[in-house]
């Protein structure tokens, strides 16, 4: 997530007020050393650069007293307002919330204070590394001069020889380009980001403290020492003559610490205004200033704990949100604070739930009952099977999305209410999400990001969620009350509203109201929690992952007996036979506060071809656990289309607990589309809702083509393509249809990218209109049988599967080339590559694929592009364990341009694997060249073949190590839909 999947924001139709979002969108592949030392006595060199072209003004998306007005914190549709209305203490406050994301802004107003006048944010703690400054030793000489790393002089030493504590004295420098591009890396407002800012760390009579040439003048004399945020609260911010009233648009700490007797400094820096955006959601106080423009729980205090490294795309680094989890639970328990945690990240789970940080957010909370961790959903839906990690751990409290309507009206010029967001990941394999809280906020952010105040995703659902808690937490301890995880979780789930027509795999429980779940804590209701595993059918293994068989007395696998499970069963490819009928679960007592030790449940079926075999289930006393058997009815899920089921586990004690498990089942009945259209006319679809297809696609197929039509242009709506994995489709995973986005939209997969298996096409209609529209979705009939690469004419066969002769139309072009290797990861380090751009180039594509093995052990691996002097050119966090990043490159280039391709992995552990290796490919693409004269008309026989070759020469020079790549493209008719259209390396003769 990365910040973080990510974190991704998933786009919408722009808001009239602003963009409400961000997305990091893939490319389309060609188918569519130390520094040296400074001089004994260097000349004084200024730290930061002069510009005559100051940043522009930059002004709220919206006034912030018109947005609270206009209900943009939504905190109406969880009943927050209504709480703290009747219960005007329970605000959260006593309750310290952990915020683990891309840092937050202790200057913006908002995060100052609580509701009681309190300092609202207790520490800001950088894990990601990001903001650390090597030092070095240094003196100051006769003139008082301190000369430190990159030839710059500093002067003003007499300024630190009146706090410094002894002789040993360190410098080092802070430089702004690294932290990404403008504004949020212009940390003085000039309107450059290649600043540089000396700095100079003694020990003080308190501990370490830092001076910065904050104002880039190359004097310390004006500086005050600044000493770790935890010691003394200090924060400060650069400034420039450019920036307004001089002061930068970003407001810095410290993280001074020892390490061996000497200094280790990080600044801390939130430069993504994601983790500012986050916090204030959860805990924000009379926002910009405006009285009682809050946050979910105004009175909670905060620390911030900085995982991602916000240049790289905001991703997590090594081992960072394993370091924050176990610092903030330090933090809380030396203070006696109760804690509520959140984290808004999430990457792809490619195999659910299988990796290793789900592991340890799950052993995390085993350790740490009373810690509820919230996290967000990720941003892939609304595809089937689509969760993120760590959100698919299995005792997080994880968030999917809720579209506030008080957005409607600027959005879509209509009323609506809340519908469920379609951007919210869903479940399948997993039970998950657990709850639905509002994706879409107006909240904080830093100066630099003025303008972004609001922002969508769930992870703006999950620190929603967070403040839930937190105010539950508080009313609780003021009442001389305690409750677990496990009650406070229930009592949000058990009580929560449930949007009409959505599946338990789409909402969970649903929308969370806060006072009936406080009001179901005050019953004192016994919960026990349950752990829910999906067992395979009777001595069989799922397919690709074989595990050993041997007879329990419940039929369950013996020695896999403690493997990871799905918690949901999940038949992507339908009923194959009788046994697919039958479903078994089982269910376990997990550690913790627990009810009576023998305990029945009744249990209910949501839909009609679902039943349990039995009314009621025992937990037995001895082992803690009980299998459930649940039955198909085969007969009442035969026309295409998804259908989810859940069974329900209420106590037979207390009826009024809730669900205590939940049995979720899908079933996917599809359609084949081999050599015919699959045709849907006039669907109605009302507003806020979605209509899923799911297309069986044949290992043989080159080529996947939809197209949806909408009835009515002035209704807005998305489209969107997901693979038989559940993952966005790579290079064409969405279009927006209707205003002015047209009201026609085609998503075509290629044959590079195609893979068979299930895929799923999503329609949605957005909030306020309903949508009627038109569907076709076909594969060619025609297929590429075979690609010869290595002859002197090079080609490709074409086998038709059509009932009939077809007549395509083929045109072939030379479009670039490419060079693959394996990159060898070591130590979870920094892997980097160089490359010269050929002058005929105008991008660059990278692609990396990751073994699964590897992917179920990270939490980021972030492909960057740079150019010579270190700026970005672009990057891409890695969702998936495939990925592609394209980059424009510089036009009318008259010298060579070298470009660096690095790989920037984040690990869960902090002792990363010793080695990984990396797929990759690397192309230059440049303008199309003719490898055909015109276009071709071939004629393919019925069940036929057709050869077509393409000419060798008229590409580009390329050198060593490089194969030129040639793309082709045929249709049956030059305006057709349904393109075949494959990329090919021609290979050396």
């Amino acid at each position: 997530m990365s910040l973080l999947s990510r974190i991704t924001l998933a786009a919408v139709v722009p808001l009239t007020l602003a963009a409400c979002a961000r997305t990091v969108r893939e490319t389309s592949p060609v188918a569519a050393t130390p520094a040296p030392e400074a001089p004994a006595a260097p000349a004084l060199v200024p730290t930061a650069e002069t510009t005559t072209s100051p940043p522009p003004e930059r002004r709220p998306v919206a006034p912030p007293m018109v947005a609270q007005q206009l209900g943009l914190m939504p905190l109406a549709s969880a009943g927050v307002t209504e709480f703290r209305q009747l219960h005007p203490t329970y605000d959260g406050r006593g309750v310290l919330i952990a915020i683990l994301d891309s840092g937050t802004d202790p200057g913006v107003p908002g995060l100052q204070t609580t509701t009681l006048g309190e300092r609202k944010i207790l520490d800001l703690r950088d894990f990601s590394g990001e903001g650390r400054v090597s030092l070095a030793p240094v003196r100051a000489d006769a003139m008082g001069r301190i000369a430190v790393e990159g030839g710059i002089t500093l002067l003003g030493a007499g300024a630190v020889r009146a706090v410094a504590t002894d002789s040993a004295w360190y410098g080092g420098l802070l430089s702004e380009l690294p932290f990404g591009g403008k504004p949020e890396a212009d940390f003085n407002g000039n309107g450059s980001n290649r600043d540089r800012f000396g700095v100079v760390v003694v020990r003080g009579a308190s501990g370490w403290l830092a001076f910065v040439d904050s104002n880039g003048d190359g004097s310390l004399s004006d500086e005050t020492a600044v000493a770790d945020y935890l010691v003394r609260a200090e924060t400060f911010t650069f400034s420039s003559r450019f920036a307004p009233r001089g002061r930068g648009p970003i407001t810095a700490a410290l993280n001074l610490t020892d390490e061996s007797g000497r200094p280790v400094l990080t600044f801390y820096l939130d430069t993504s205004g994601h983790g500012t955006h986050t916090a204030g959601i959860a805990a924000a106080h009379d926002m910009y200033g405006v009285r009682g423009f809050d946050g979910v729980a105004p009175g909670a205090r905060i620390i911030a704990l900085k995982i991602a490294n916000n240049a790289r795309g905001g991703v997590t680094t090594n081992g960072s949100m394993l370091g924050a989890m176990e610092y903030a639970v330090r933090f809380a328990e030396e203070r006696r604070l109760p804690l509520v945690m959140n984290v808004s990240f999430g990457i792809g789970n490619e195999g659910e739930p299988h990796a290793v940080m789900d592991s340890i957010v799950n052993a995390f909370l085993i350790a740490h009952p009373n810690v509820v961790f919230a996290i967000s959903a990720g941003n892939d839906g609304p595809g089937t099977s689509t969760m993120g990690l760590p959100g698919s751990a299995e005792l997080a409290l994880t968030s999917g999305a809720v579209y506030p309507g008080a957005f409607a009206p600027a959005q879509f010029n209509a009323a609506s209410p809340d519908v469920l967001g379609w951007w919210g990941a869903r479940g399948g394999e997993l039970a998950k999400p657990d709850i639905v809280t509002p994706g879409l906020a107006y909240s904080t952010v830093p100066r630099y990001n003025t303008g972004s105040e609001i922002k969508l995703g769930t992870s703006m659902a999950s620190p929603y969620a967070a403040g839930l808690v937190a105010l539950l937490v508080s009313a609780m301890a003021q009442e001389g009350r305690t409750a677990s995880a496990a009650e406070l979780t229930q009592a949000l789930r058990a009580t929560a509203r449930r949007f009409a027509g959505e599946s338990a795999i789409d909402q969970g429980a649903g929308v969370p109201r806060v006072e009936a779940a406080y009001q179901w804590l005050r019953a004192g209701h016994a919960v026990v929690r349950y752990r829910v595993q999906a067992l395979p059918p009777a001595r069989e293994a799922r397919p690709g992952r074989p595990i050993q068989i041997a007879q329990g007395s419940d039929g369950d696998v013996g020695p896999a007996r403690e493997a990871v499970r799905p918690t949901a069963a999940y038949r992507r490819n339908g009923l194959a036979s009788s046994a697919d009928t039958v479903q078994r679960f089982r269910v376990s007592r997990l550690p913790g506060r627990t009810g009576p030790r023998t305990e029945g449940y009744r249990l209910y079926s949501d839909a009609a071809w679902l039943r349990p075999a039995q009314p009621t289930v025992t937990v037995d006393s001895i082992t803690g656990s009980a299998v459930v058997e649940v039955r198909y009815d085969a007969s009442r899920i035969t026309r295409a289309g998804r259908y989810v089921g859940t069974v329900y586990g209420i106590s037979e004690a207390d009826t009024a607990a809730g669900q205590v498990f939940v049995l979720a089942n899908t079933v996917i009945v599809t359609d084949s589309v081999m050599g015919r259209v699959m045709s849907v006319g006039g669907r109605k679809l009302p507003a806020g809702s979605a209509a899923r297809y799911y297309l069986t696609v044949p290992p043989s197929a080159s080529g996947l083509s939809l197209r949806l039509s909408l009835r009515d242009t002035t209704t807005p709506g998305s489209f969107f393509l997901f693979e038989p994995s559940g993952r966005p489709a790579r290079g064409a995973d969405r279009a927006d249809v209707g205003r002015e986005d047209g009201s026609r939209a085609t998503l075509r997969v290629n044959a590079n990218d195609i893979v068979p298996g299930v895929w799923e096409a999503v329609v949605q209609a957005l909030p306020a209109r309903d949508v009627t529209f038109d569907l076709q979705a076909a594969v060619p009939s025609v297929r590429i049988a075979a690609v010869d690469s290595t002859s002197g004419t090079p080609g490709i066969v074409f086998a038709s599967s059509a009932a009939q002769e077809t007549t395509l139309t083929v045109t072939a072009e030379h479009v670039g080339a490419l060079t693959a290797w394996v990159a060898e990861v070591e130590r979870g380090e920094t892997y980097r590559r160089e490359f010269e751009a050929p002058a005929w180039a105008t991008k660059l594509i990278v692609e990396a694929q990751l073994s699964p093995e590897t992917w179920n052990q990270v939490t980021d691996f972030v492909i960057t592009v740079f150019d010579r002097e270190g700026a970005q050119l672009g990057n891409g966090a890695m969702n998936y364990d495939y990925h592609r990043v394209g980059v424009d490159l510089p036009a009318r280039r008259n010298e060579p341009f070298r470009v660096a391709v690095e790989l920037f992995p984040g690990f869960a552990m902090r002792q990363a694997p010793a080695r990984v290796d990396a797929g990759m490919r690397v192309t230059f693409v440049g303008a199309p060249r003719p490898a055909l004269q015109g276009s071709a008309t071939m004629r393919i026989p019925a069940g036929g073949t057709a050869d077509l070759r393409v000419n060798r020469n008229g590409g580009y020079e390329i050198g060593p190590g490089w194969v030129p790549l040639v793309r082709v493209r045929a249709s049956a008719r030059a305006d057709d839909w349904v393109v075949i259209e494959s990329t090919f390396p021609m290979l050396p003769r």
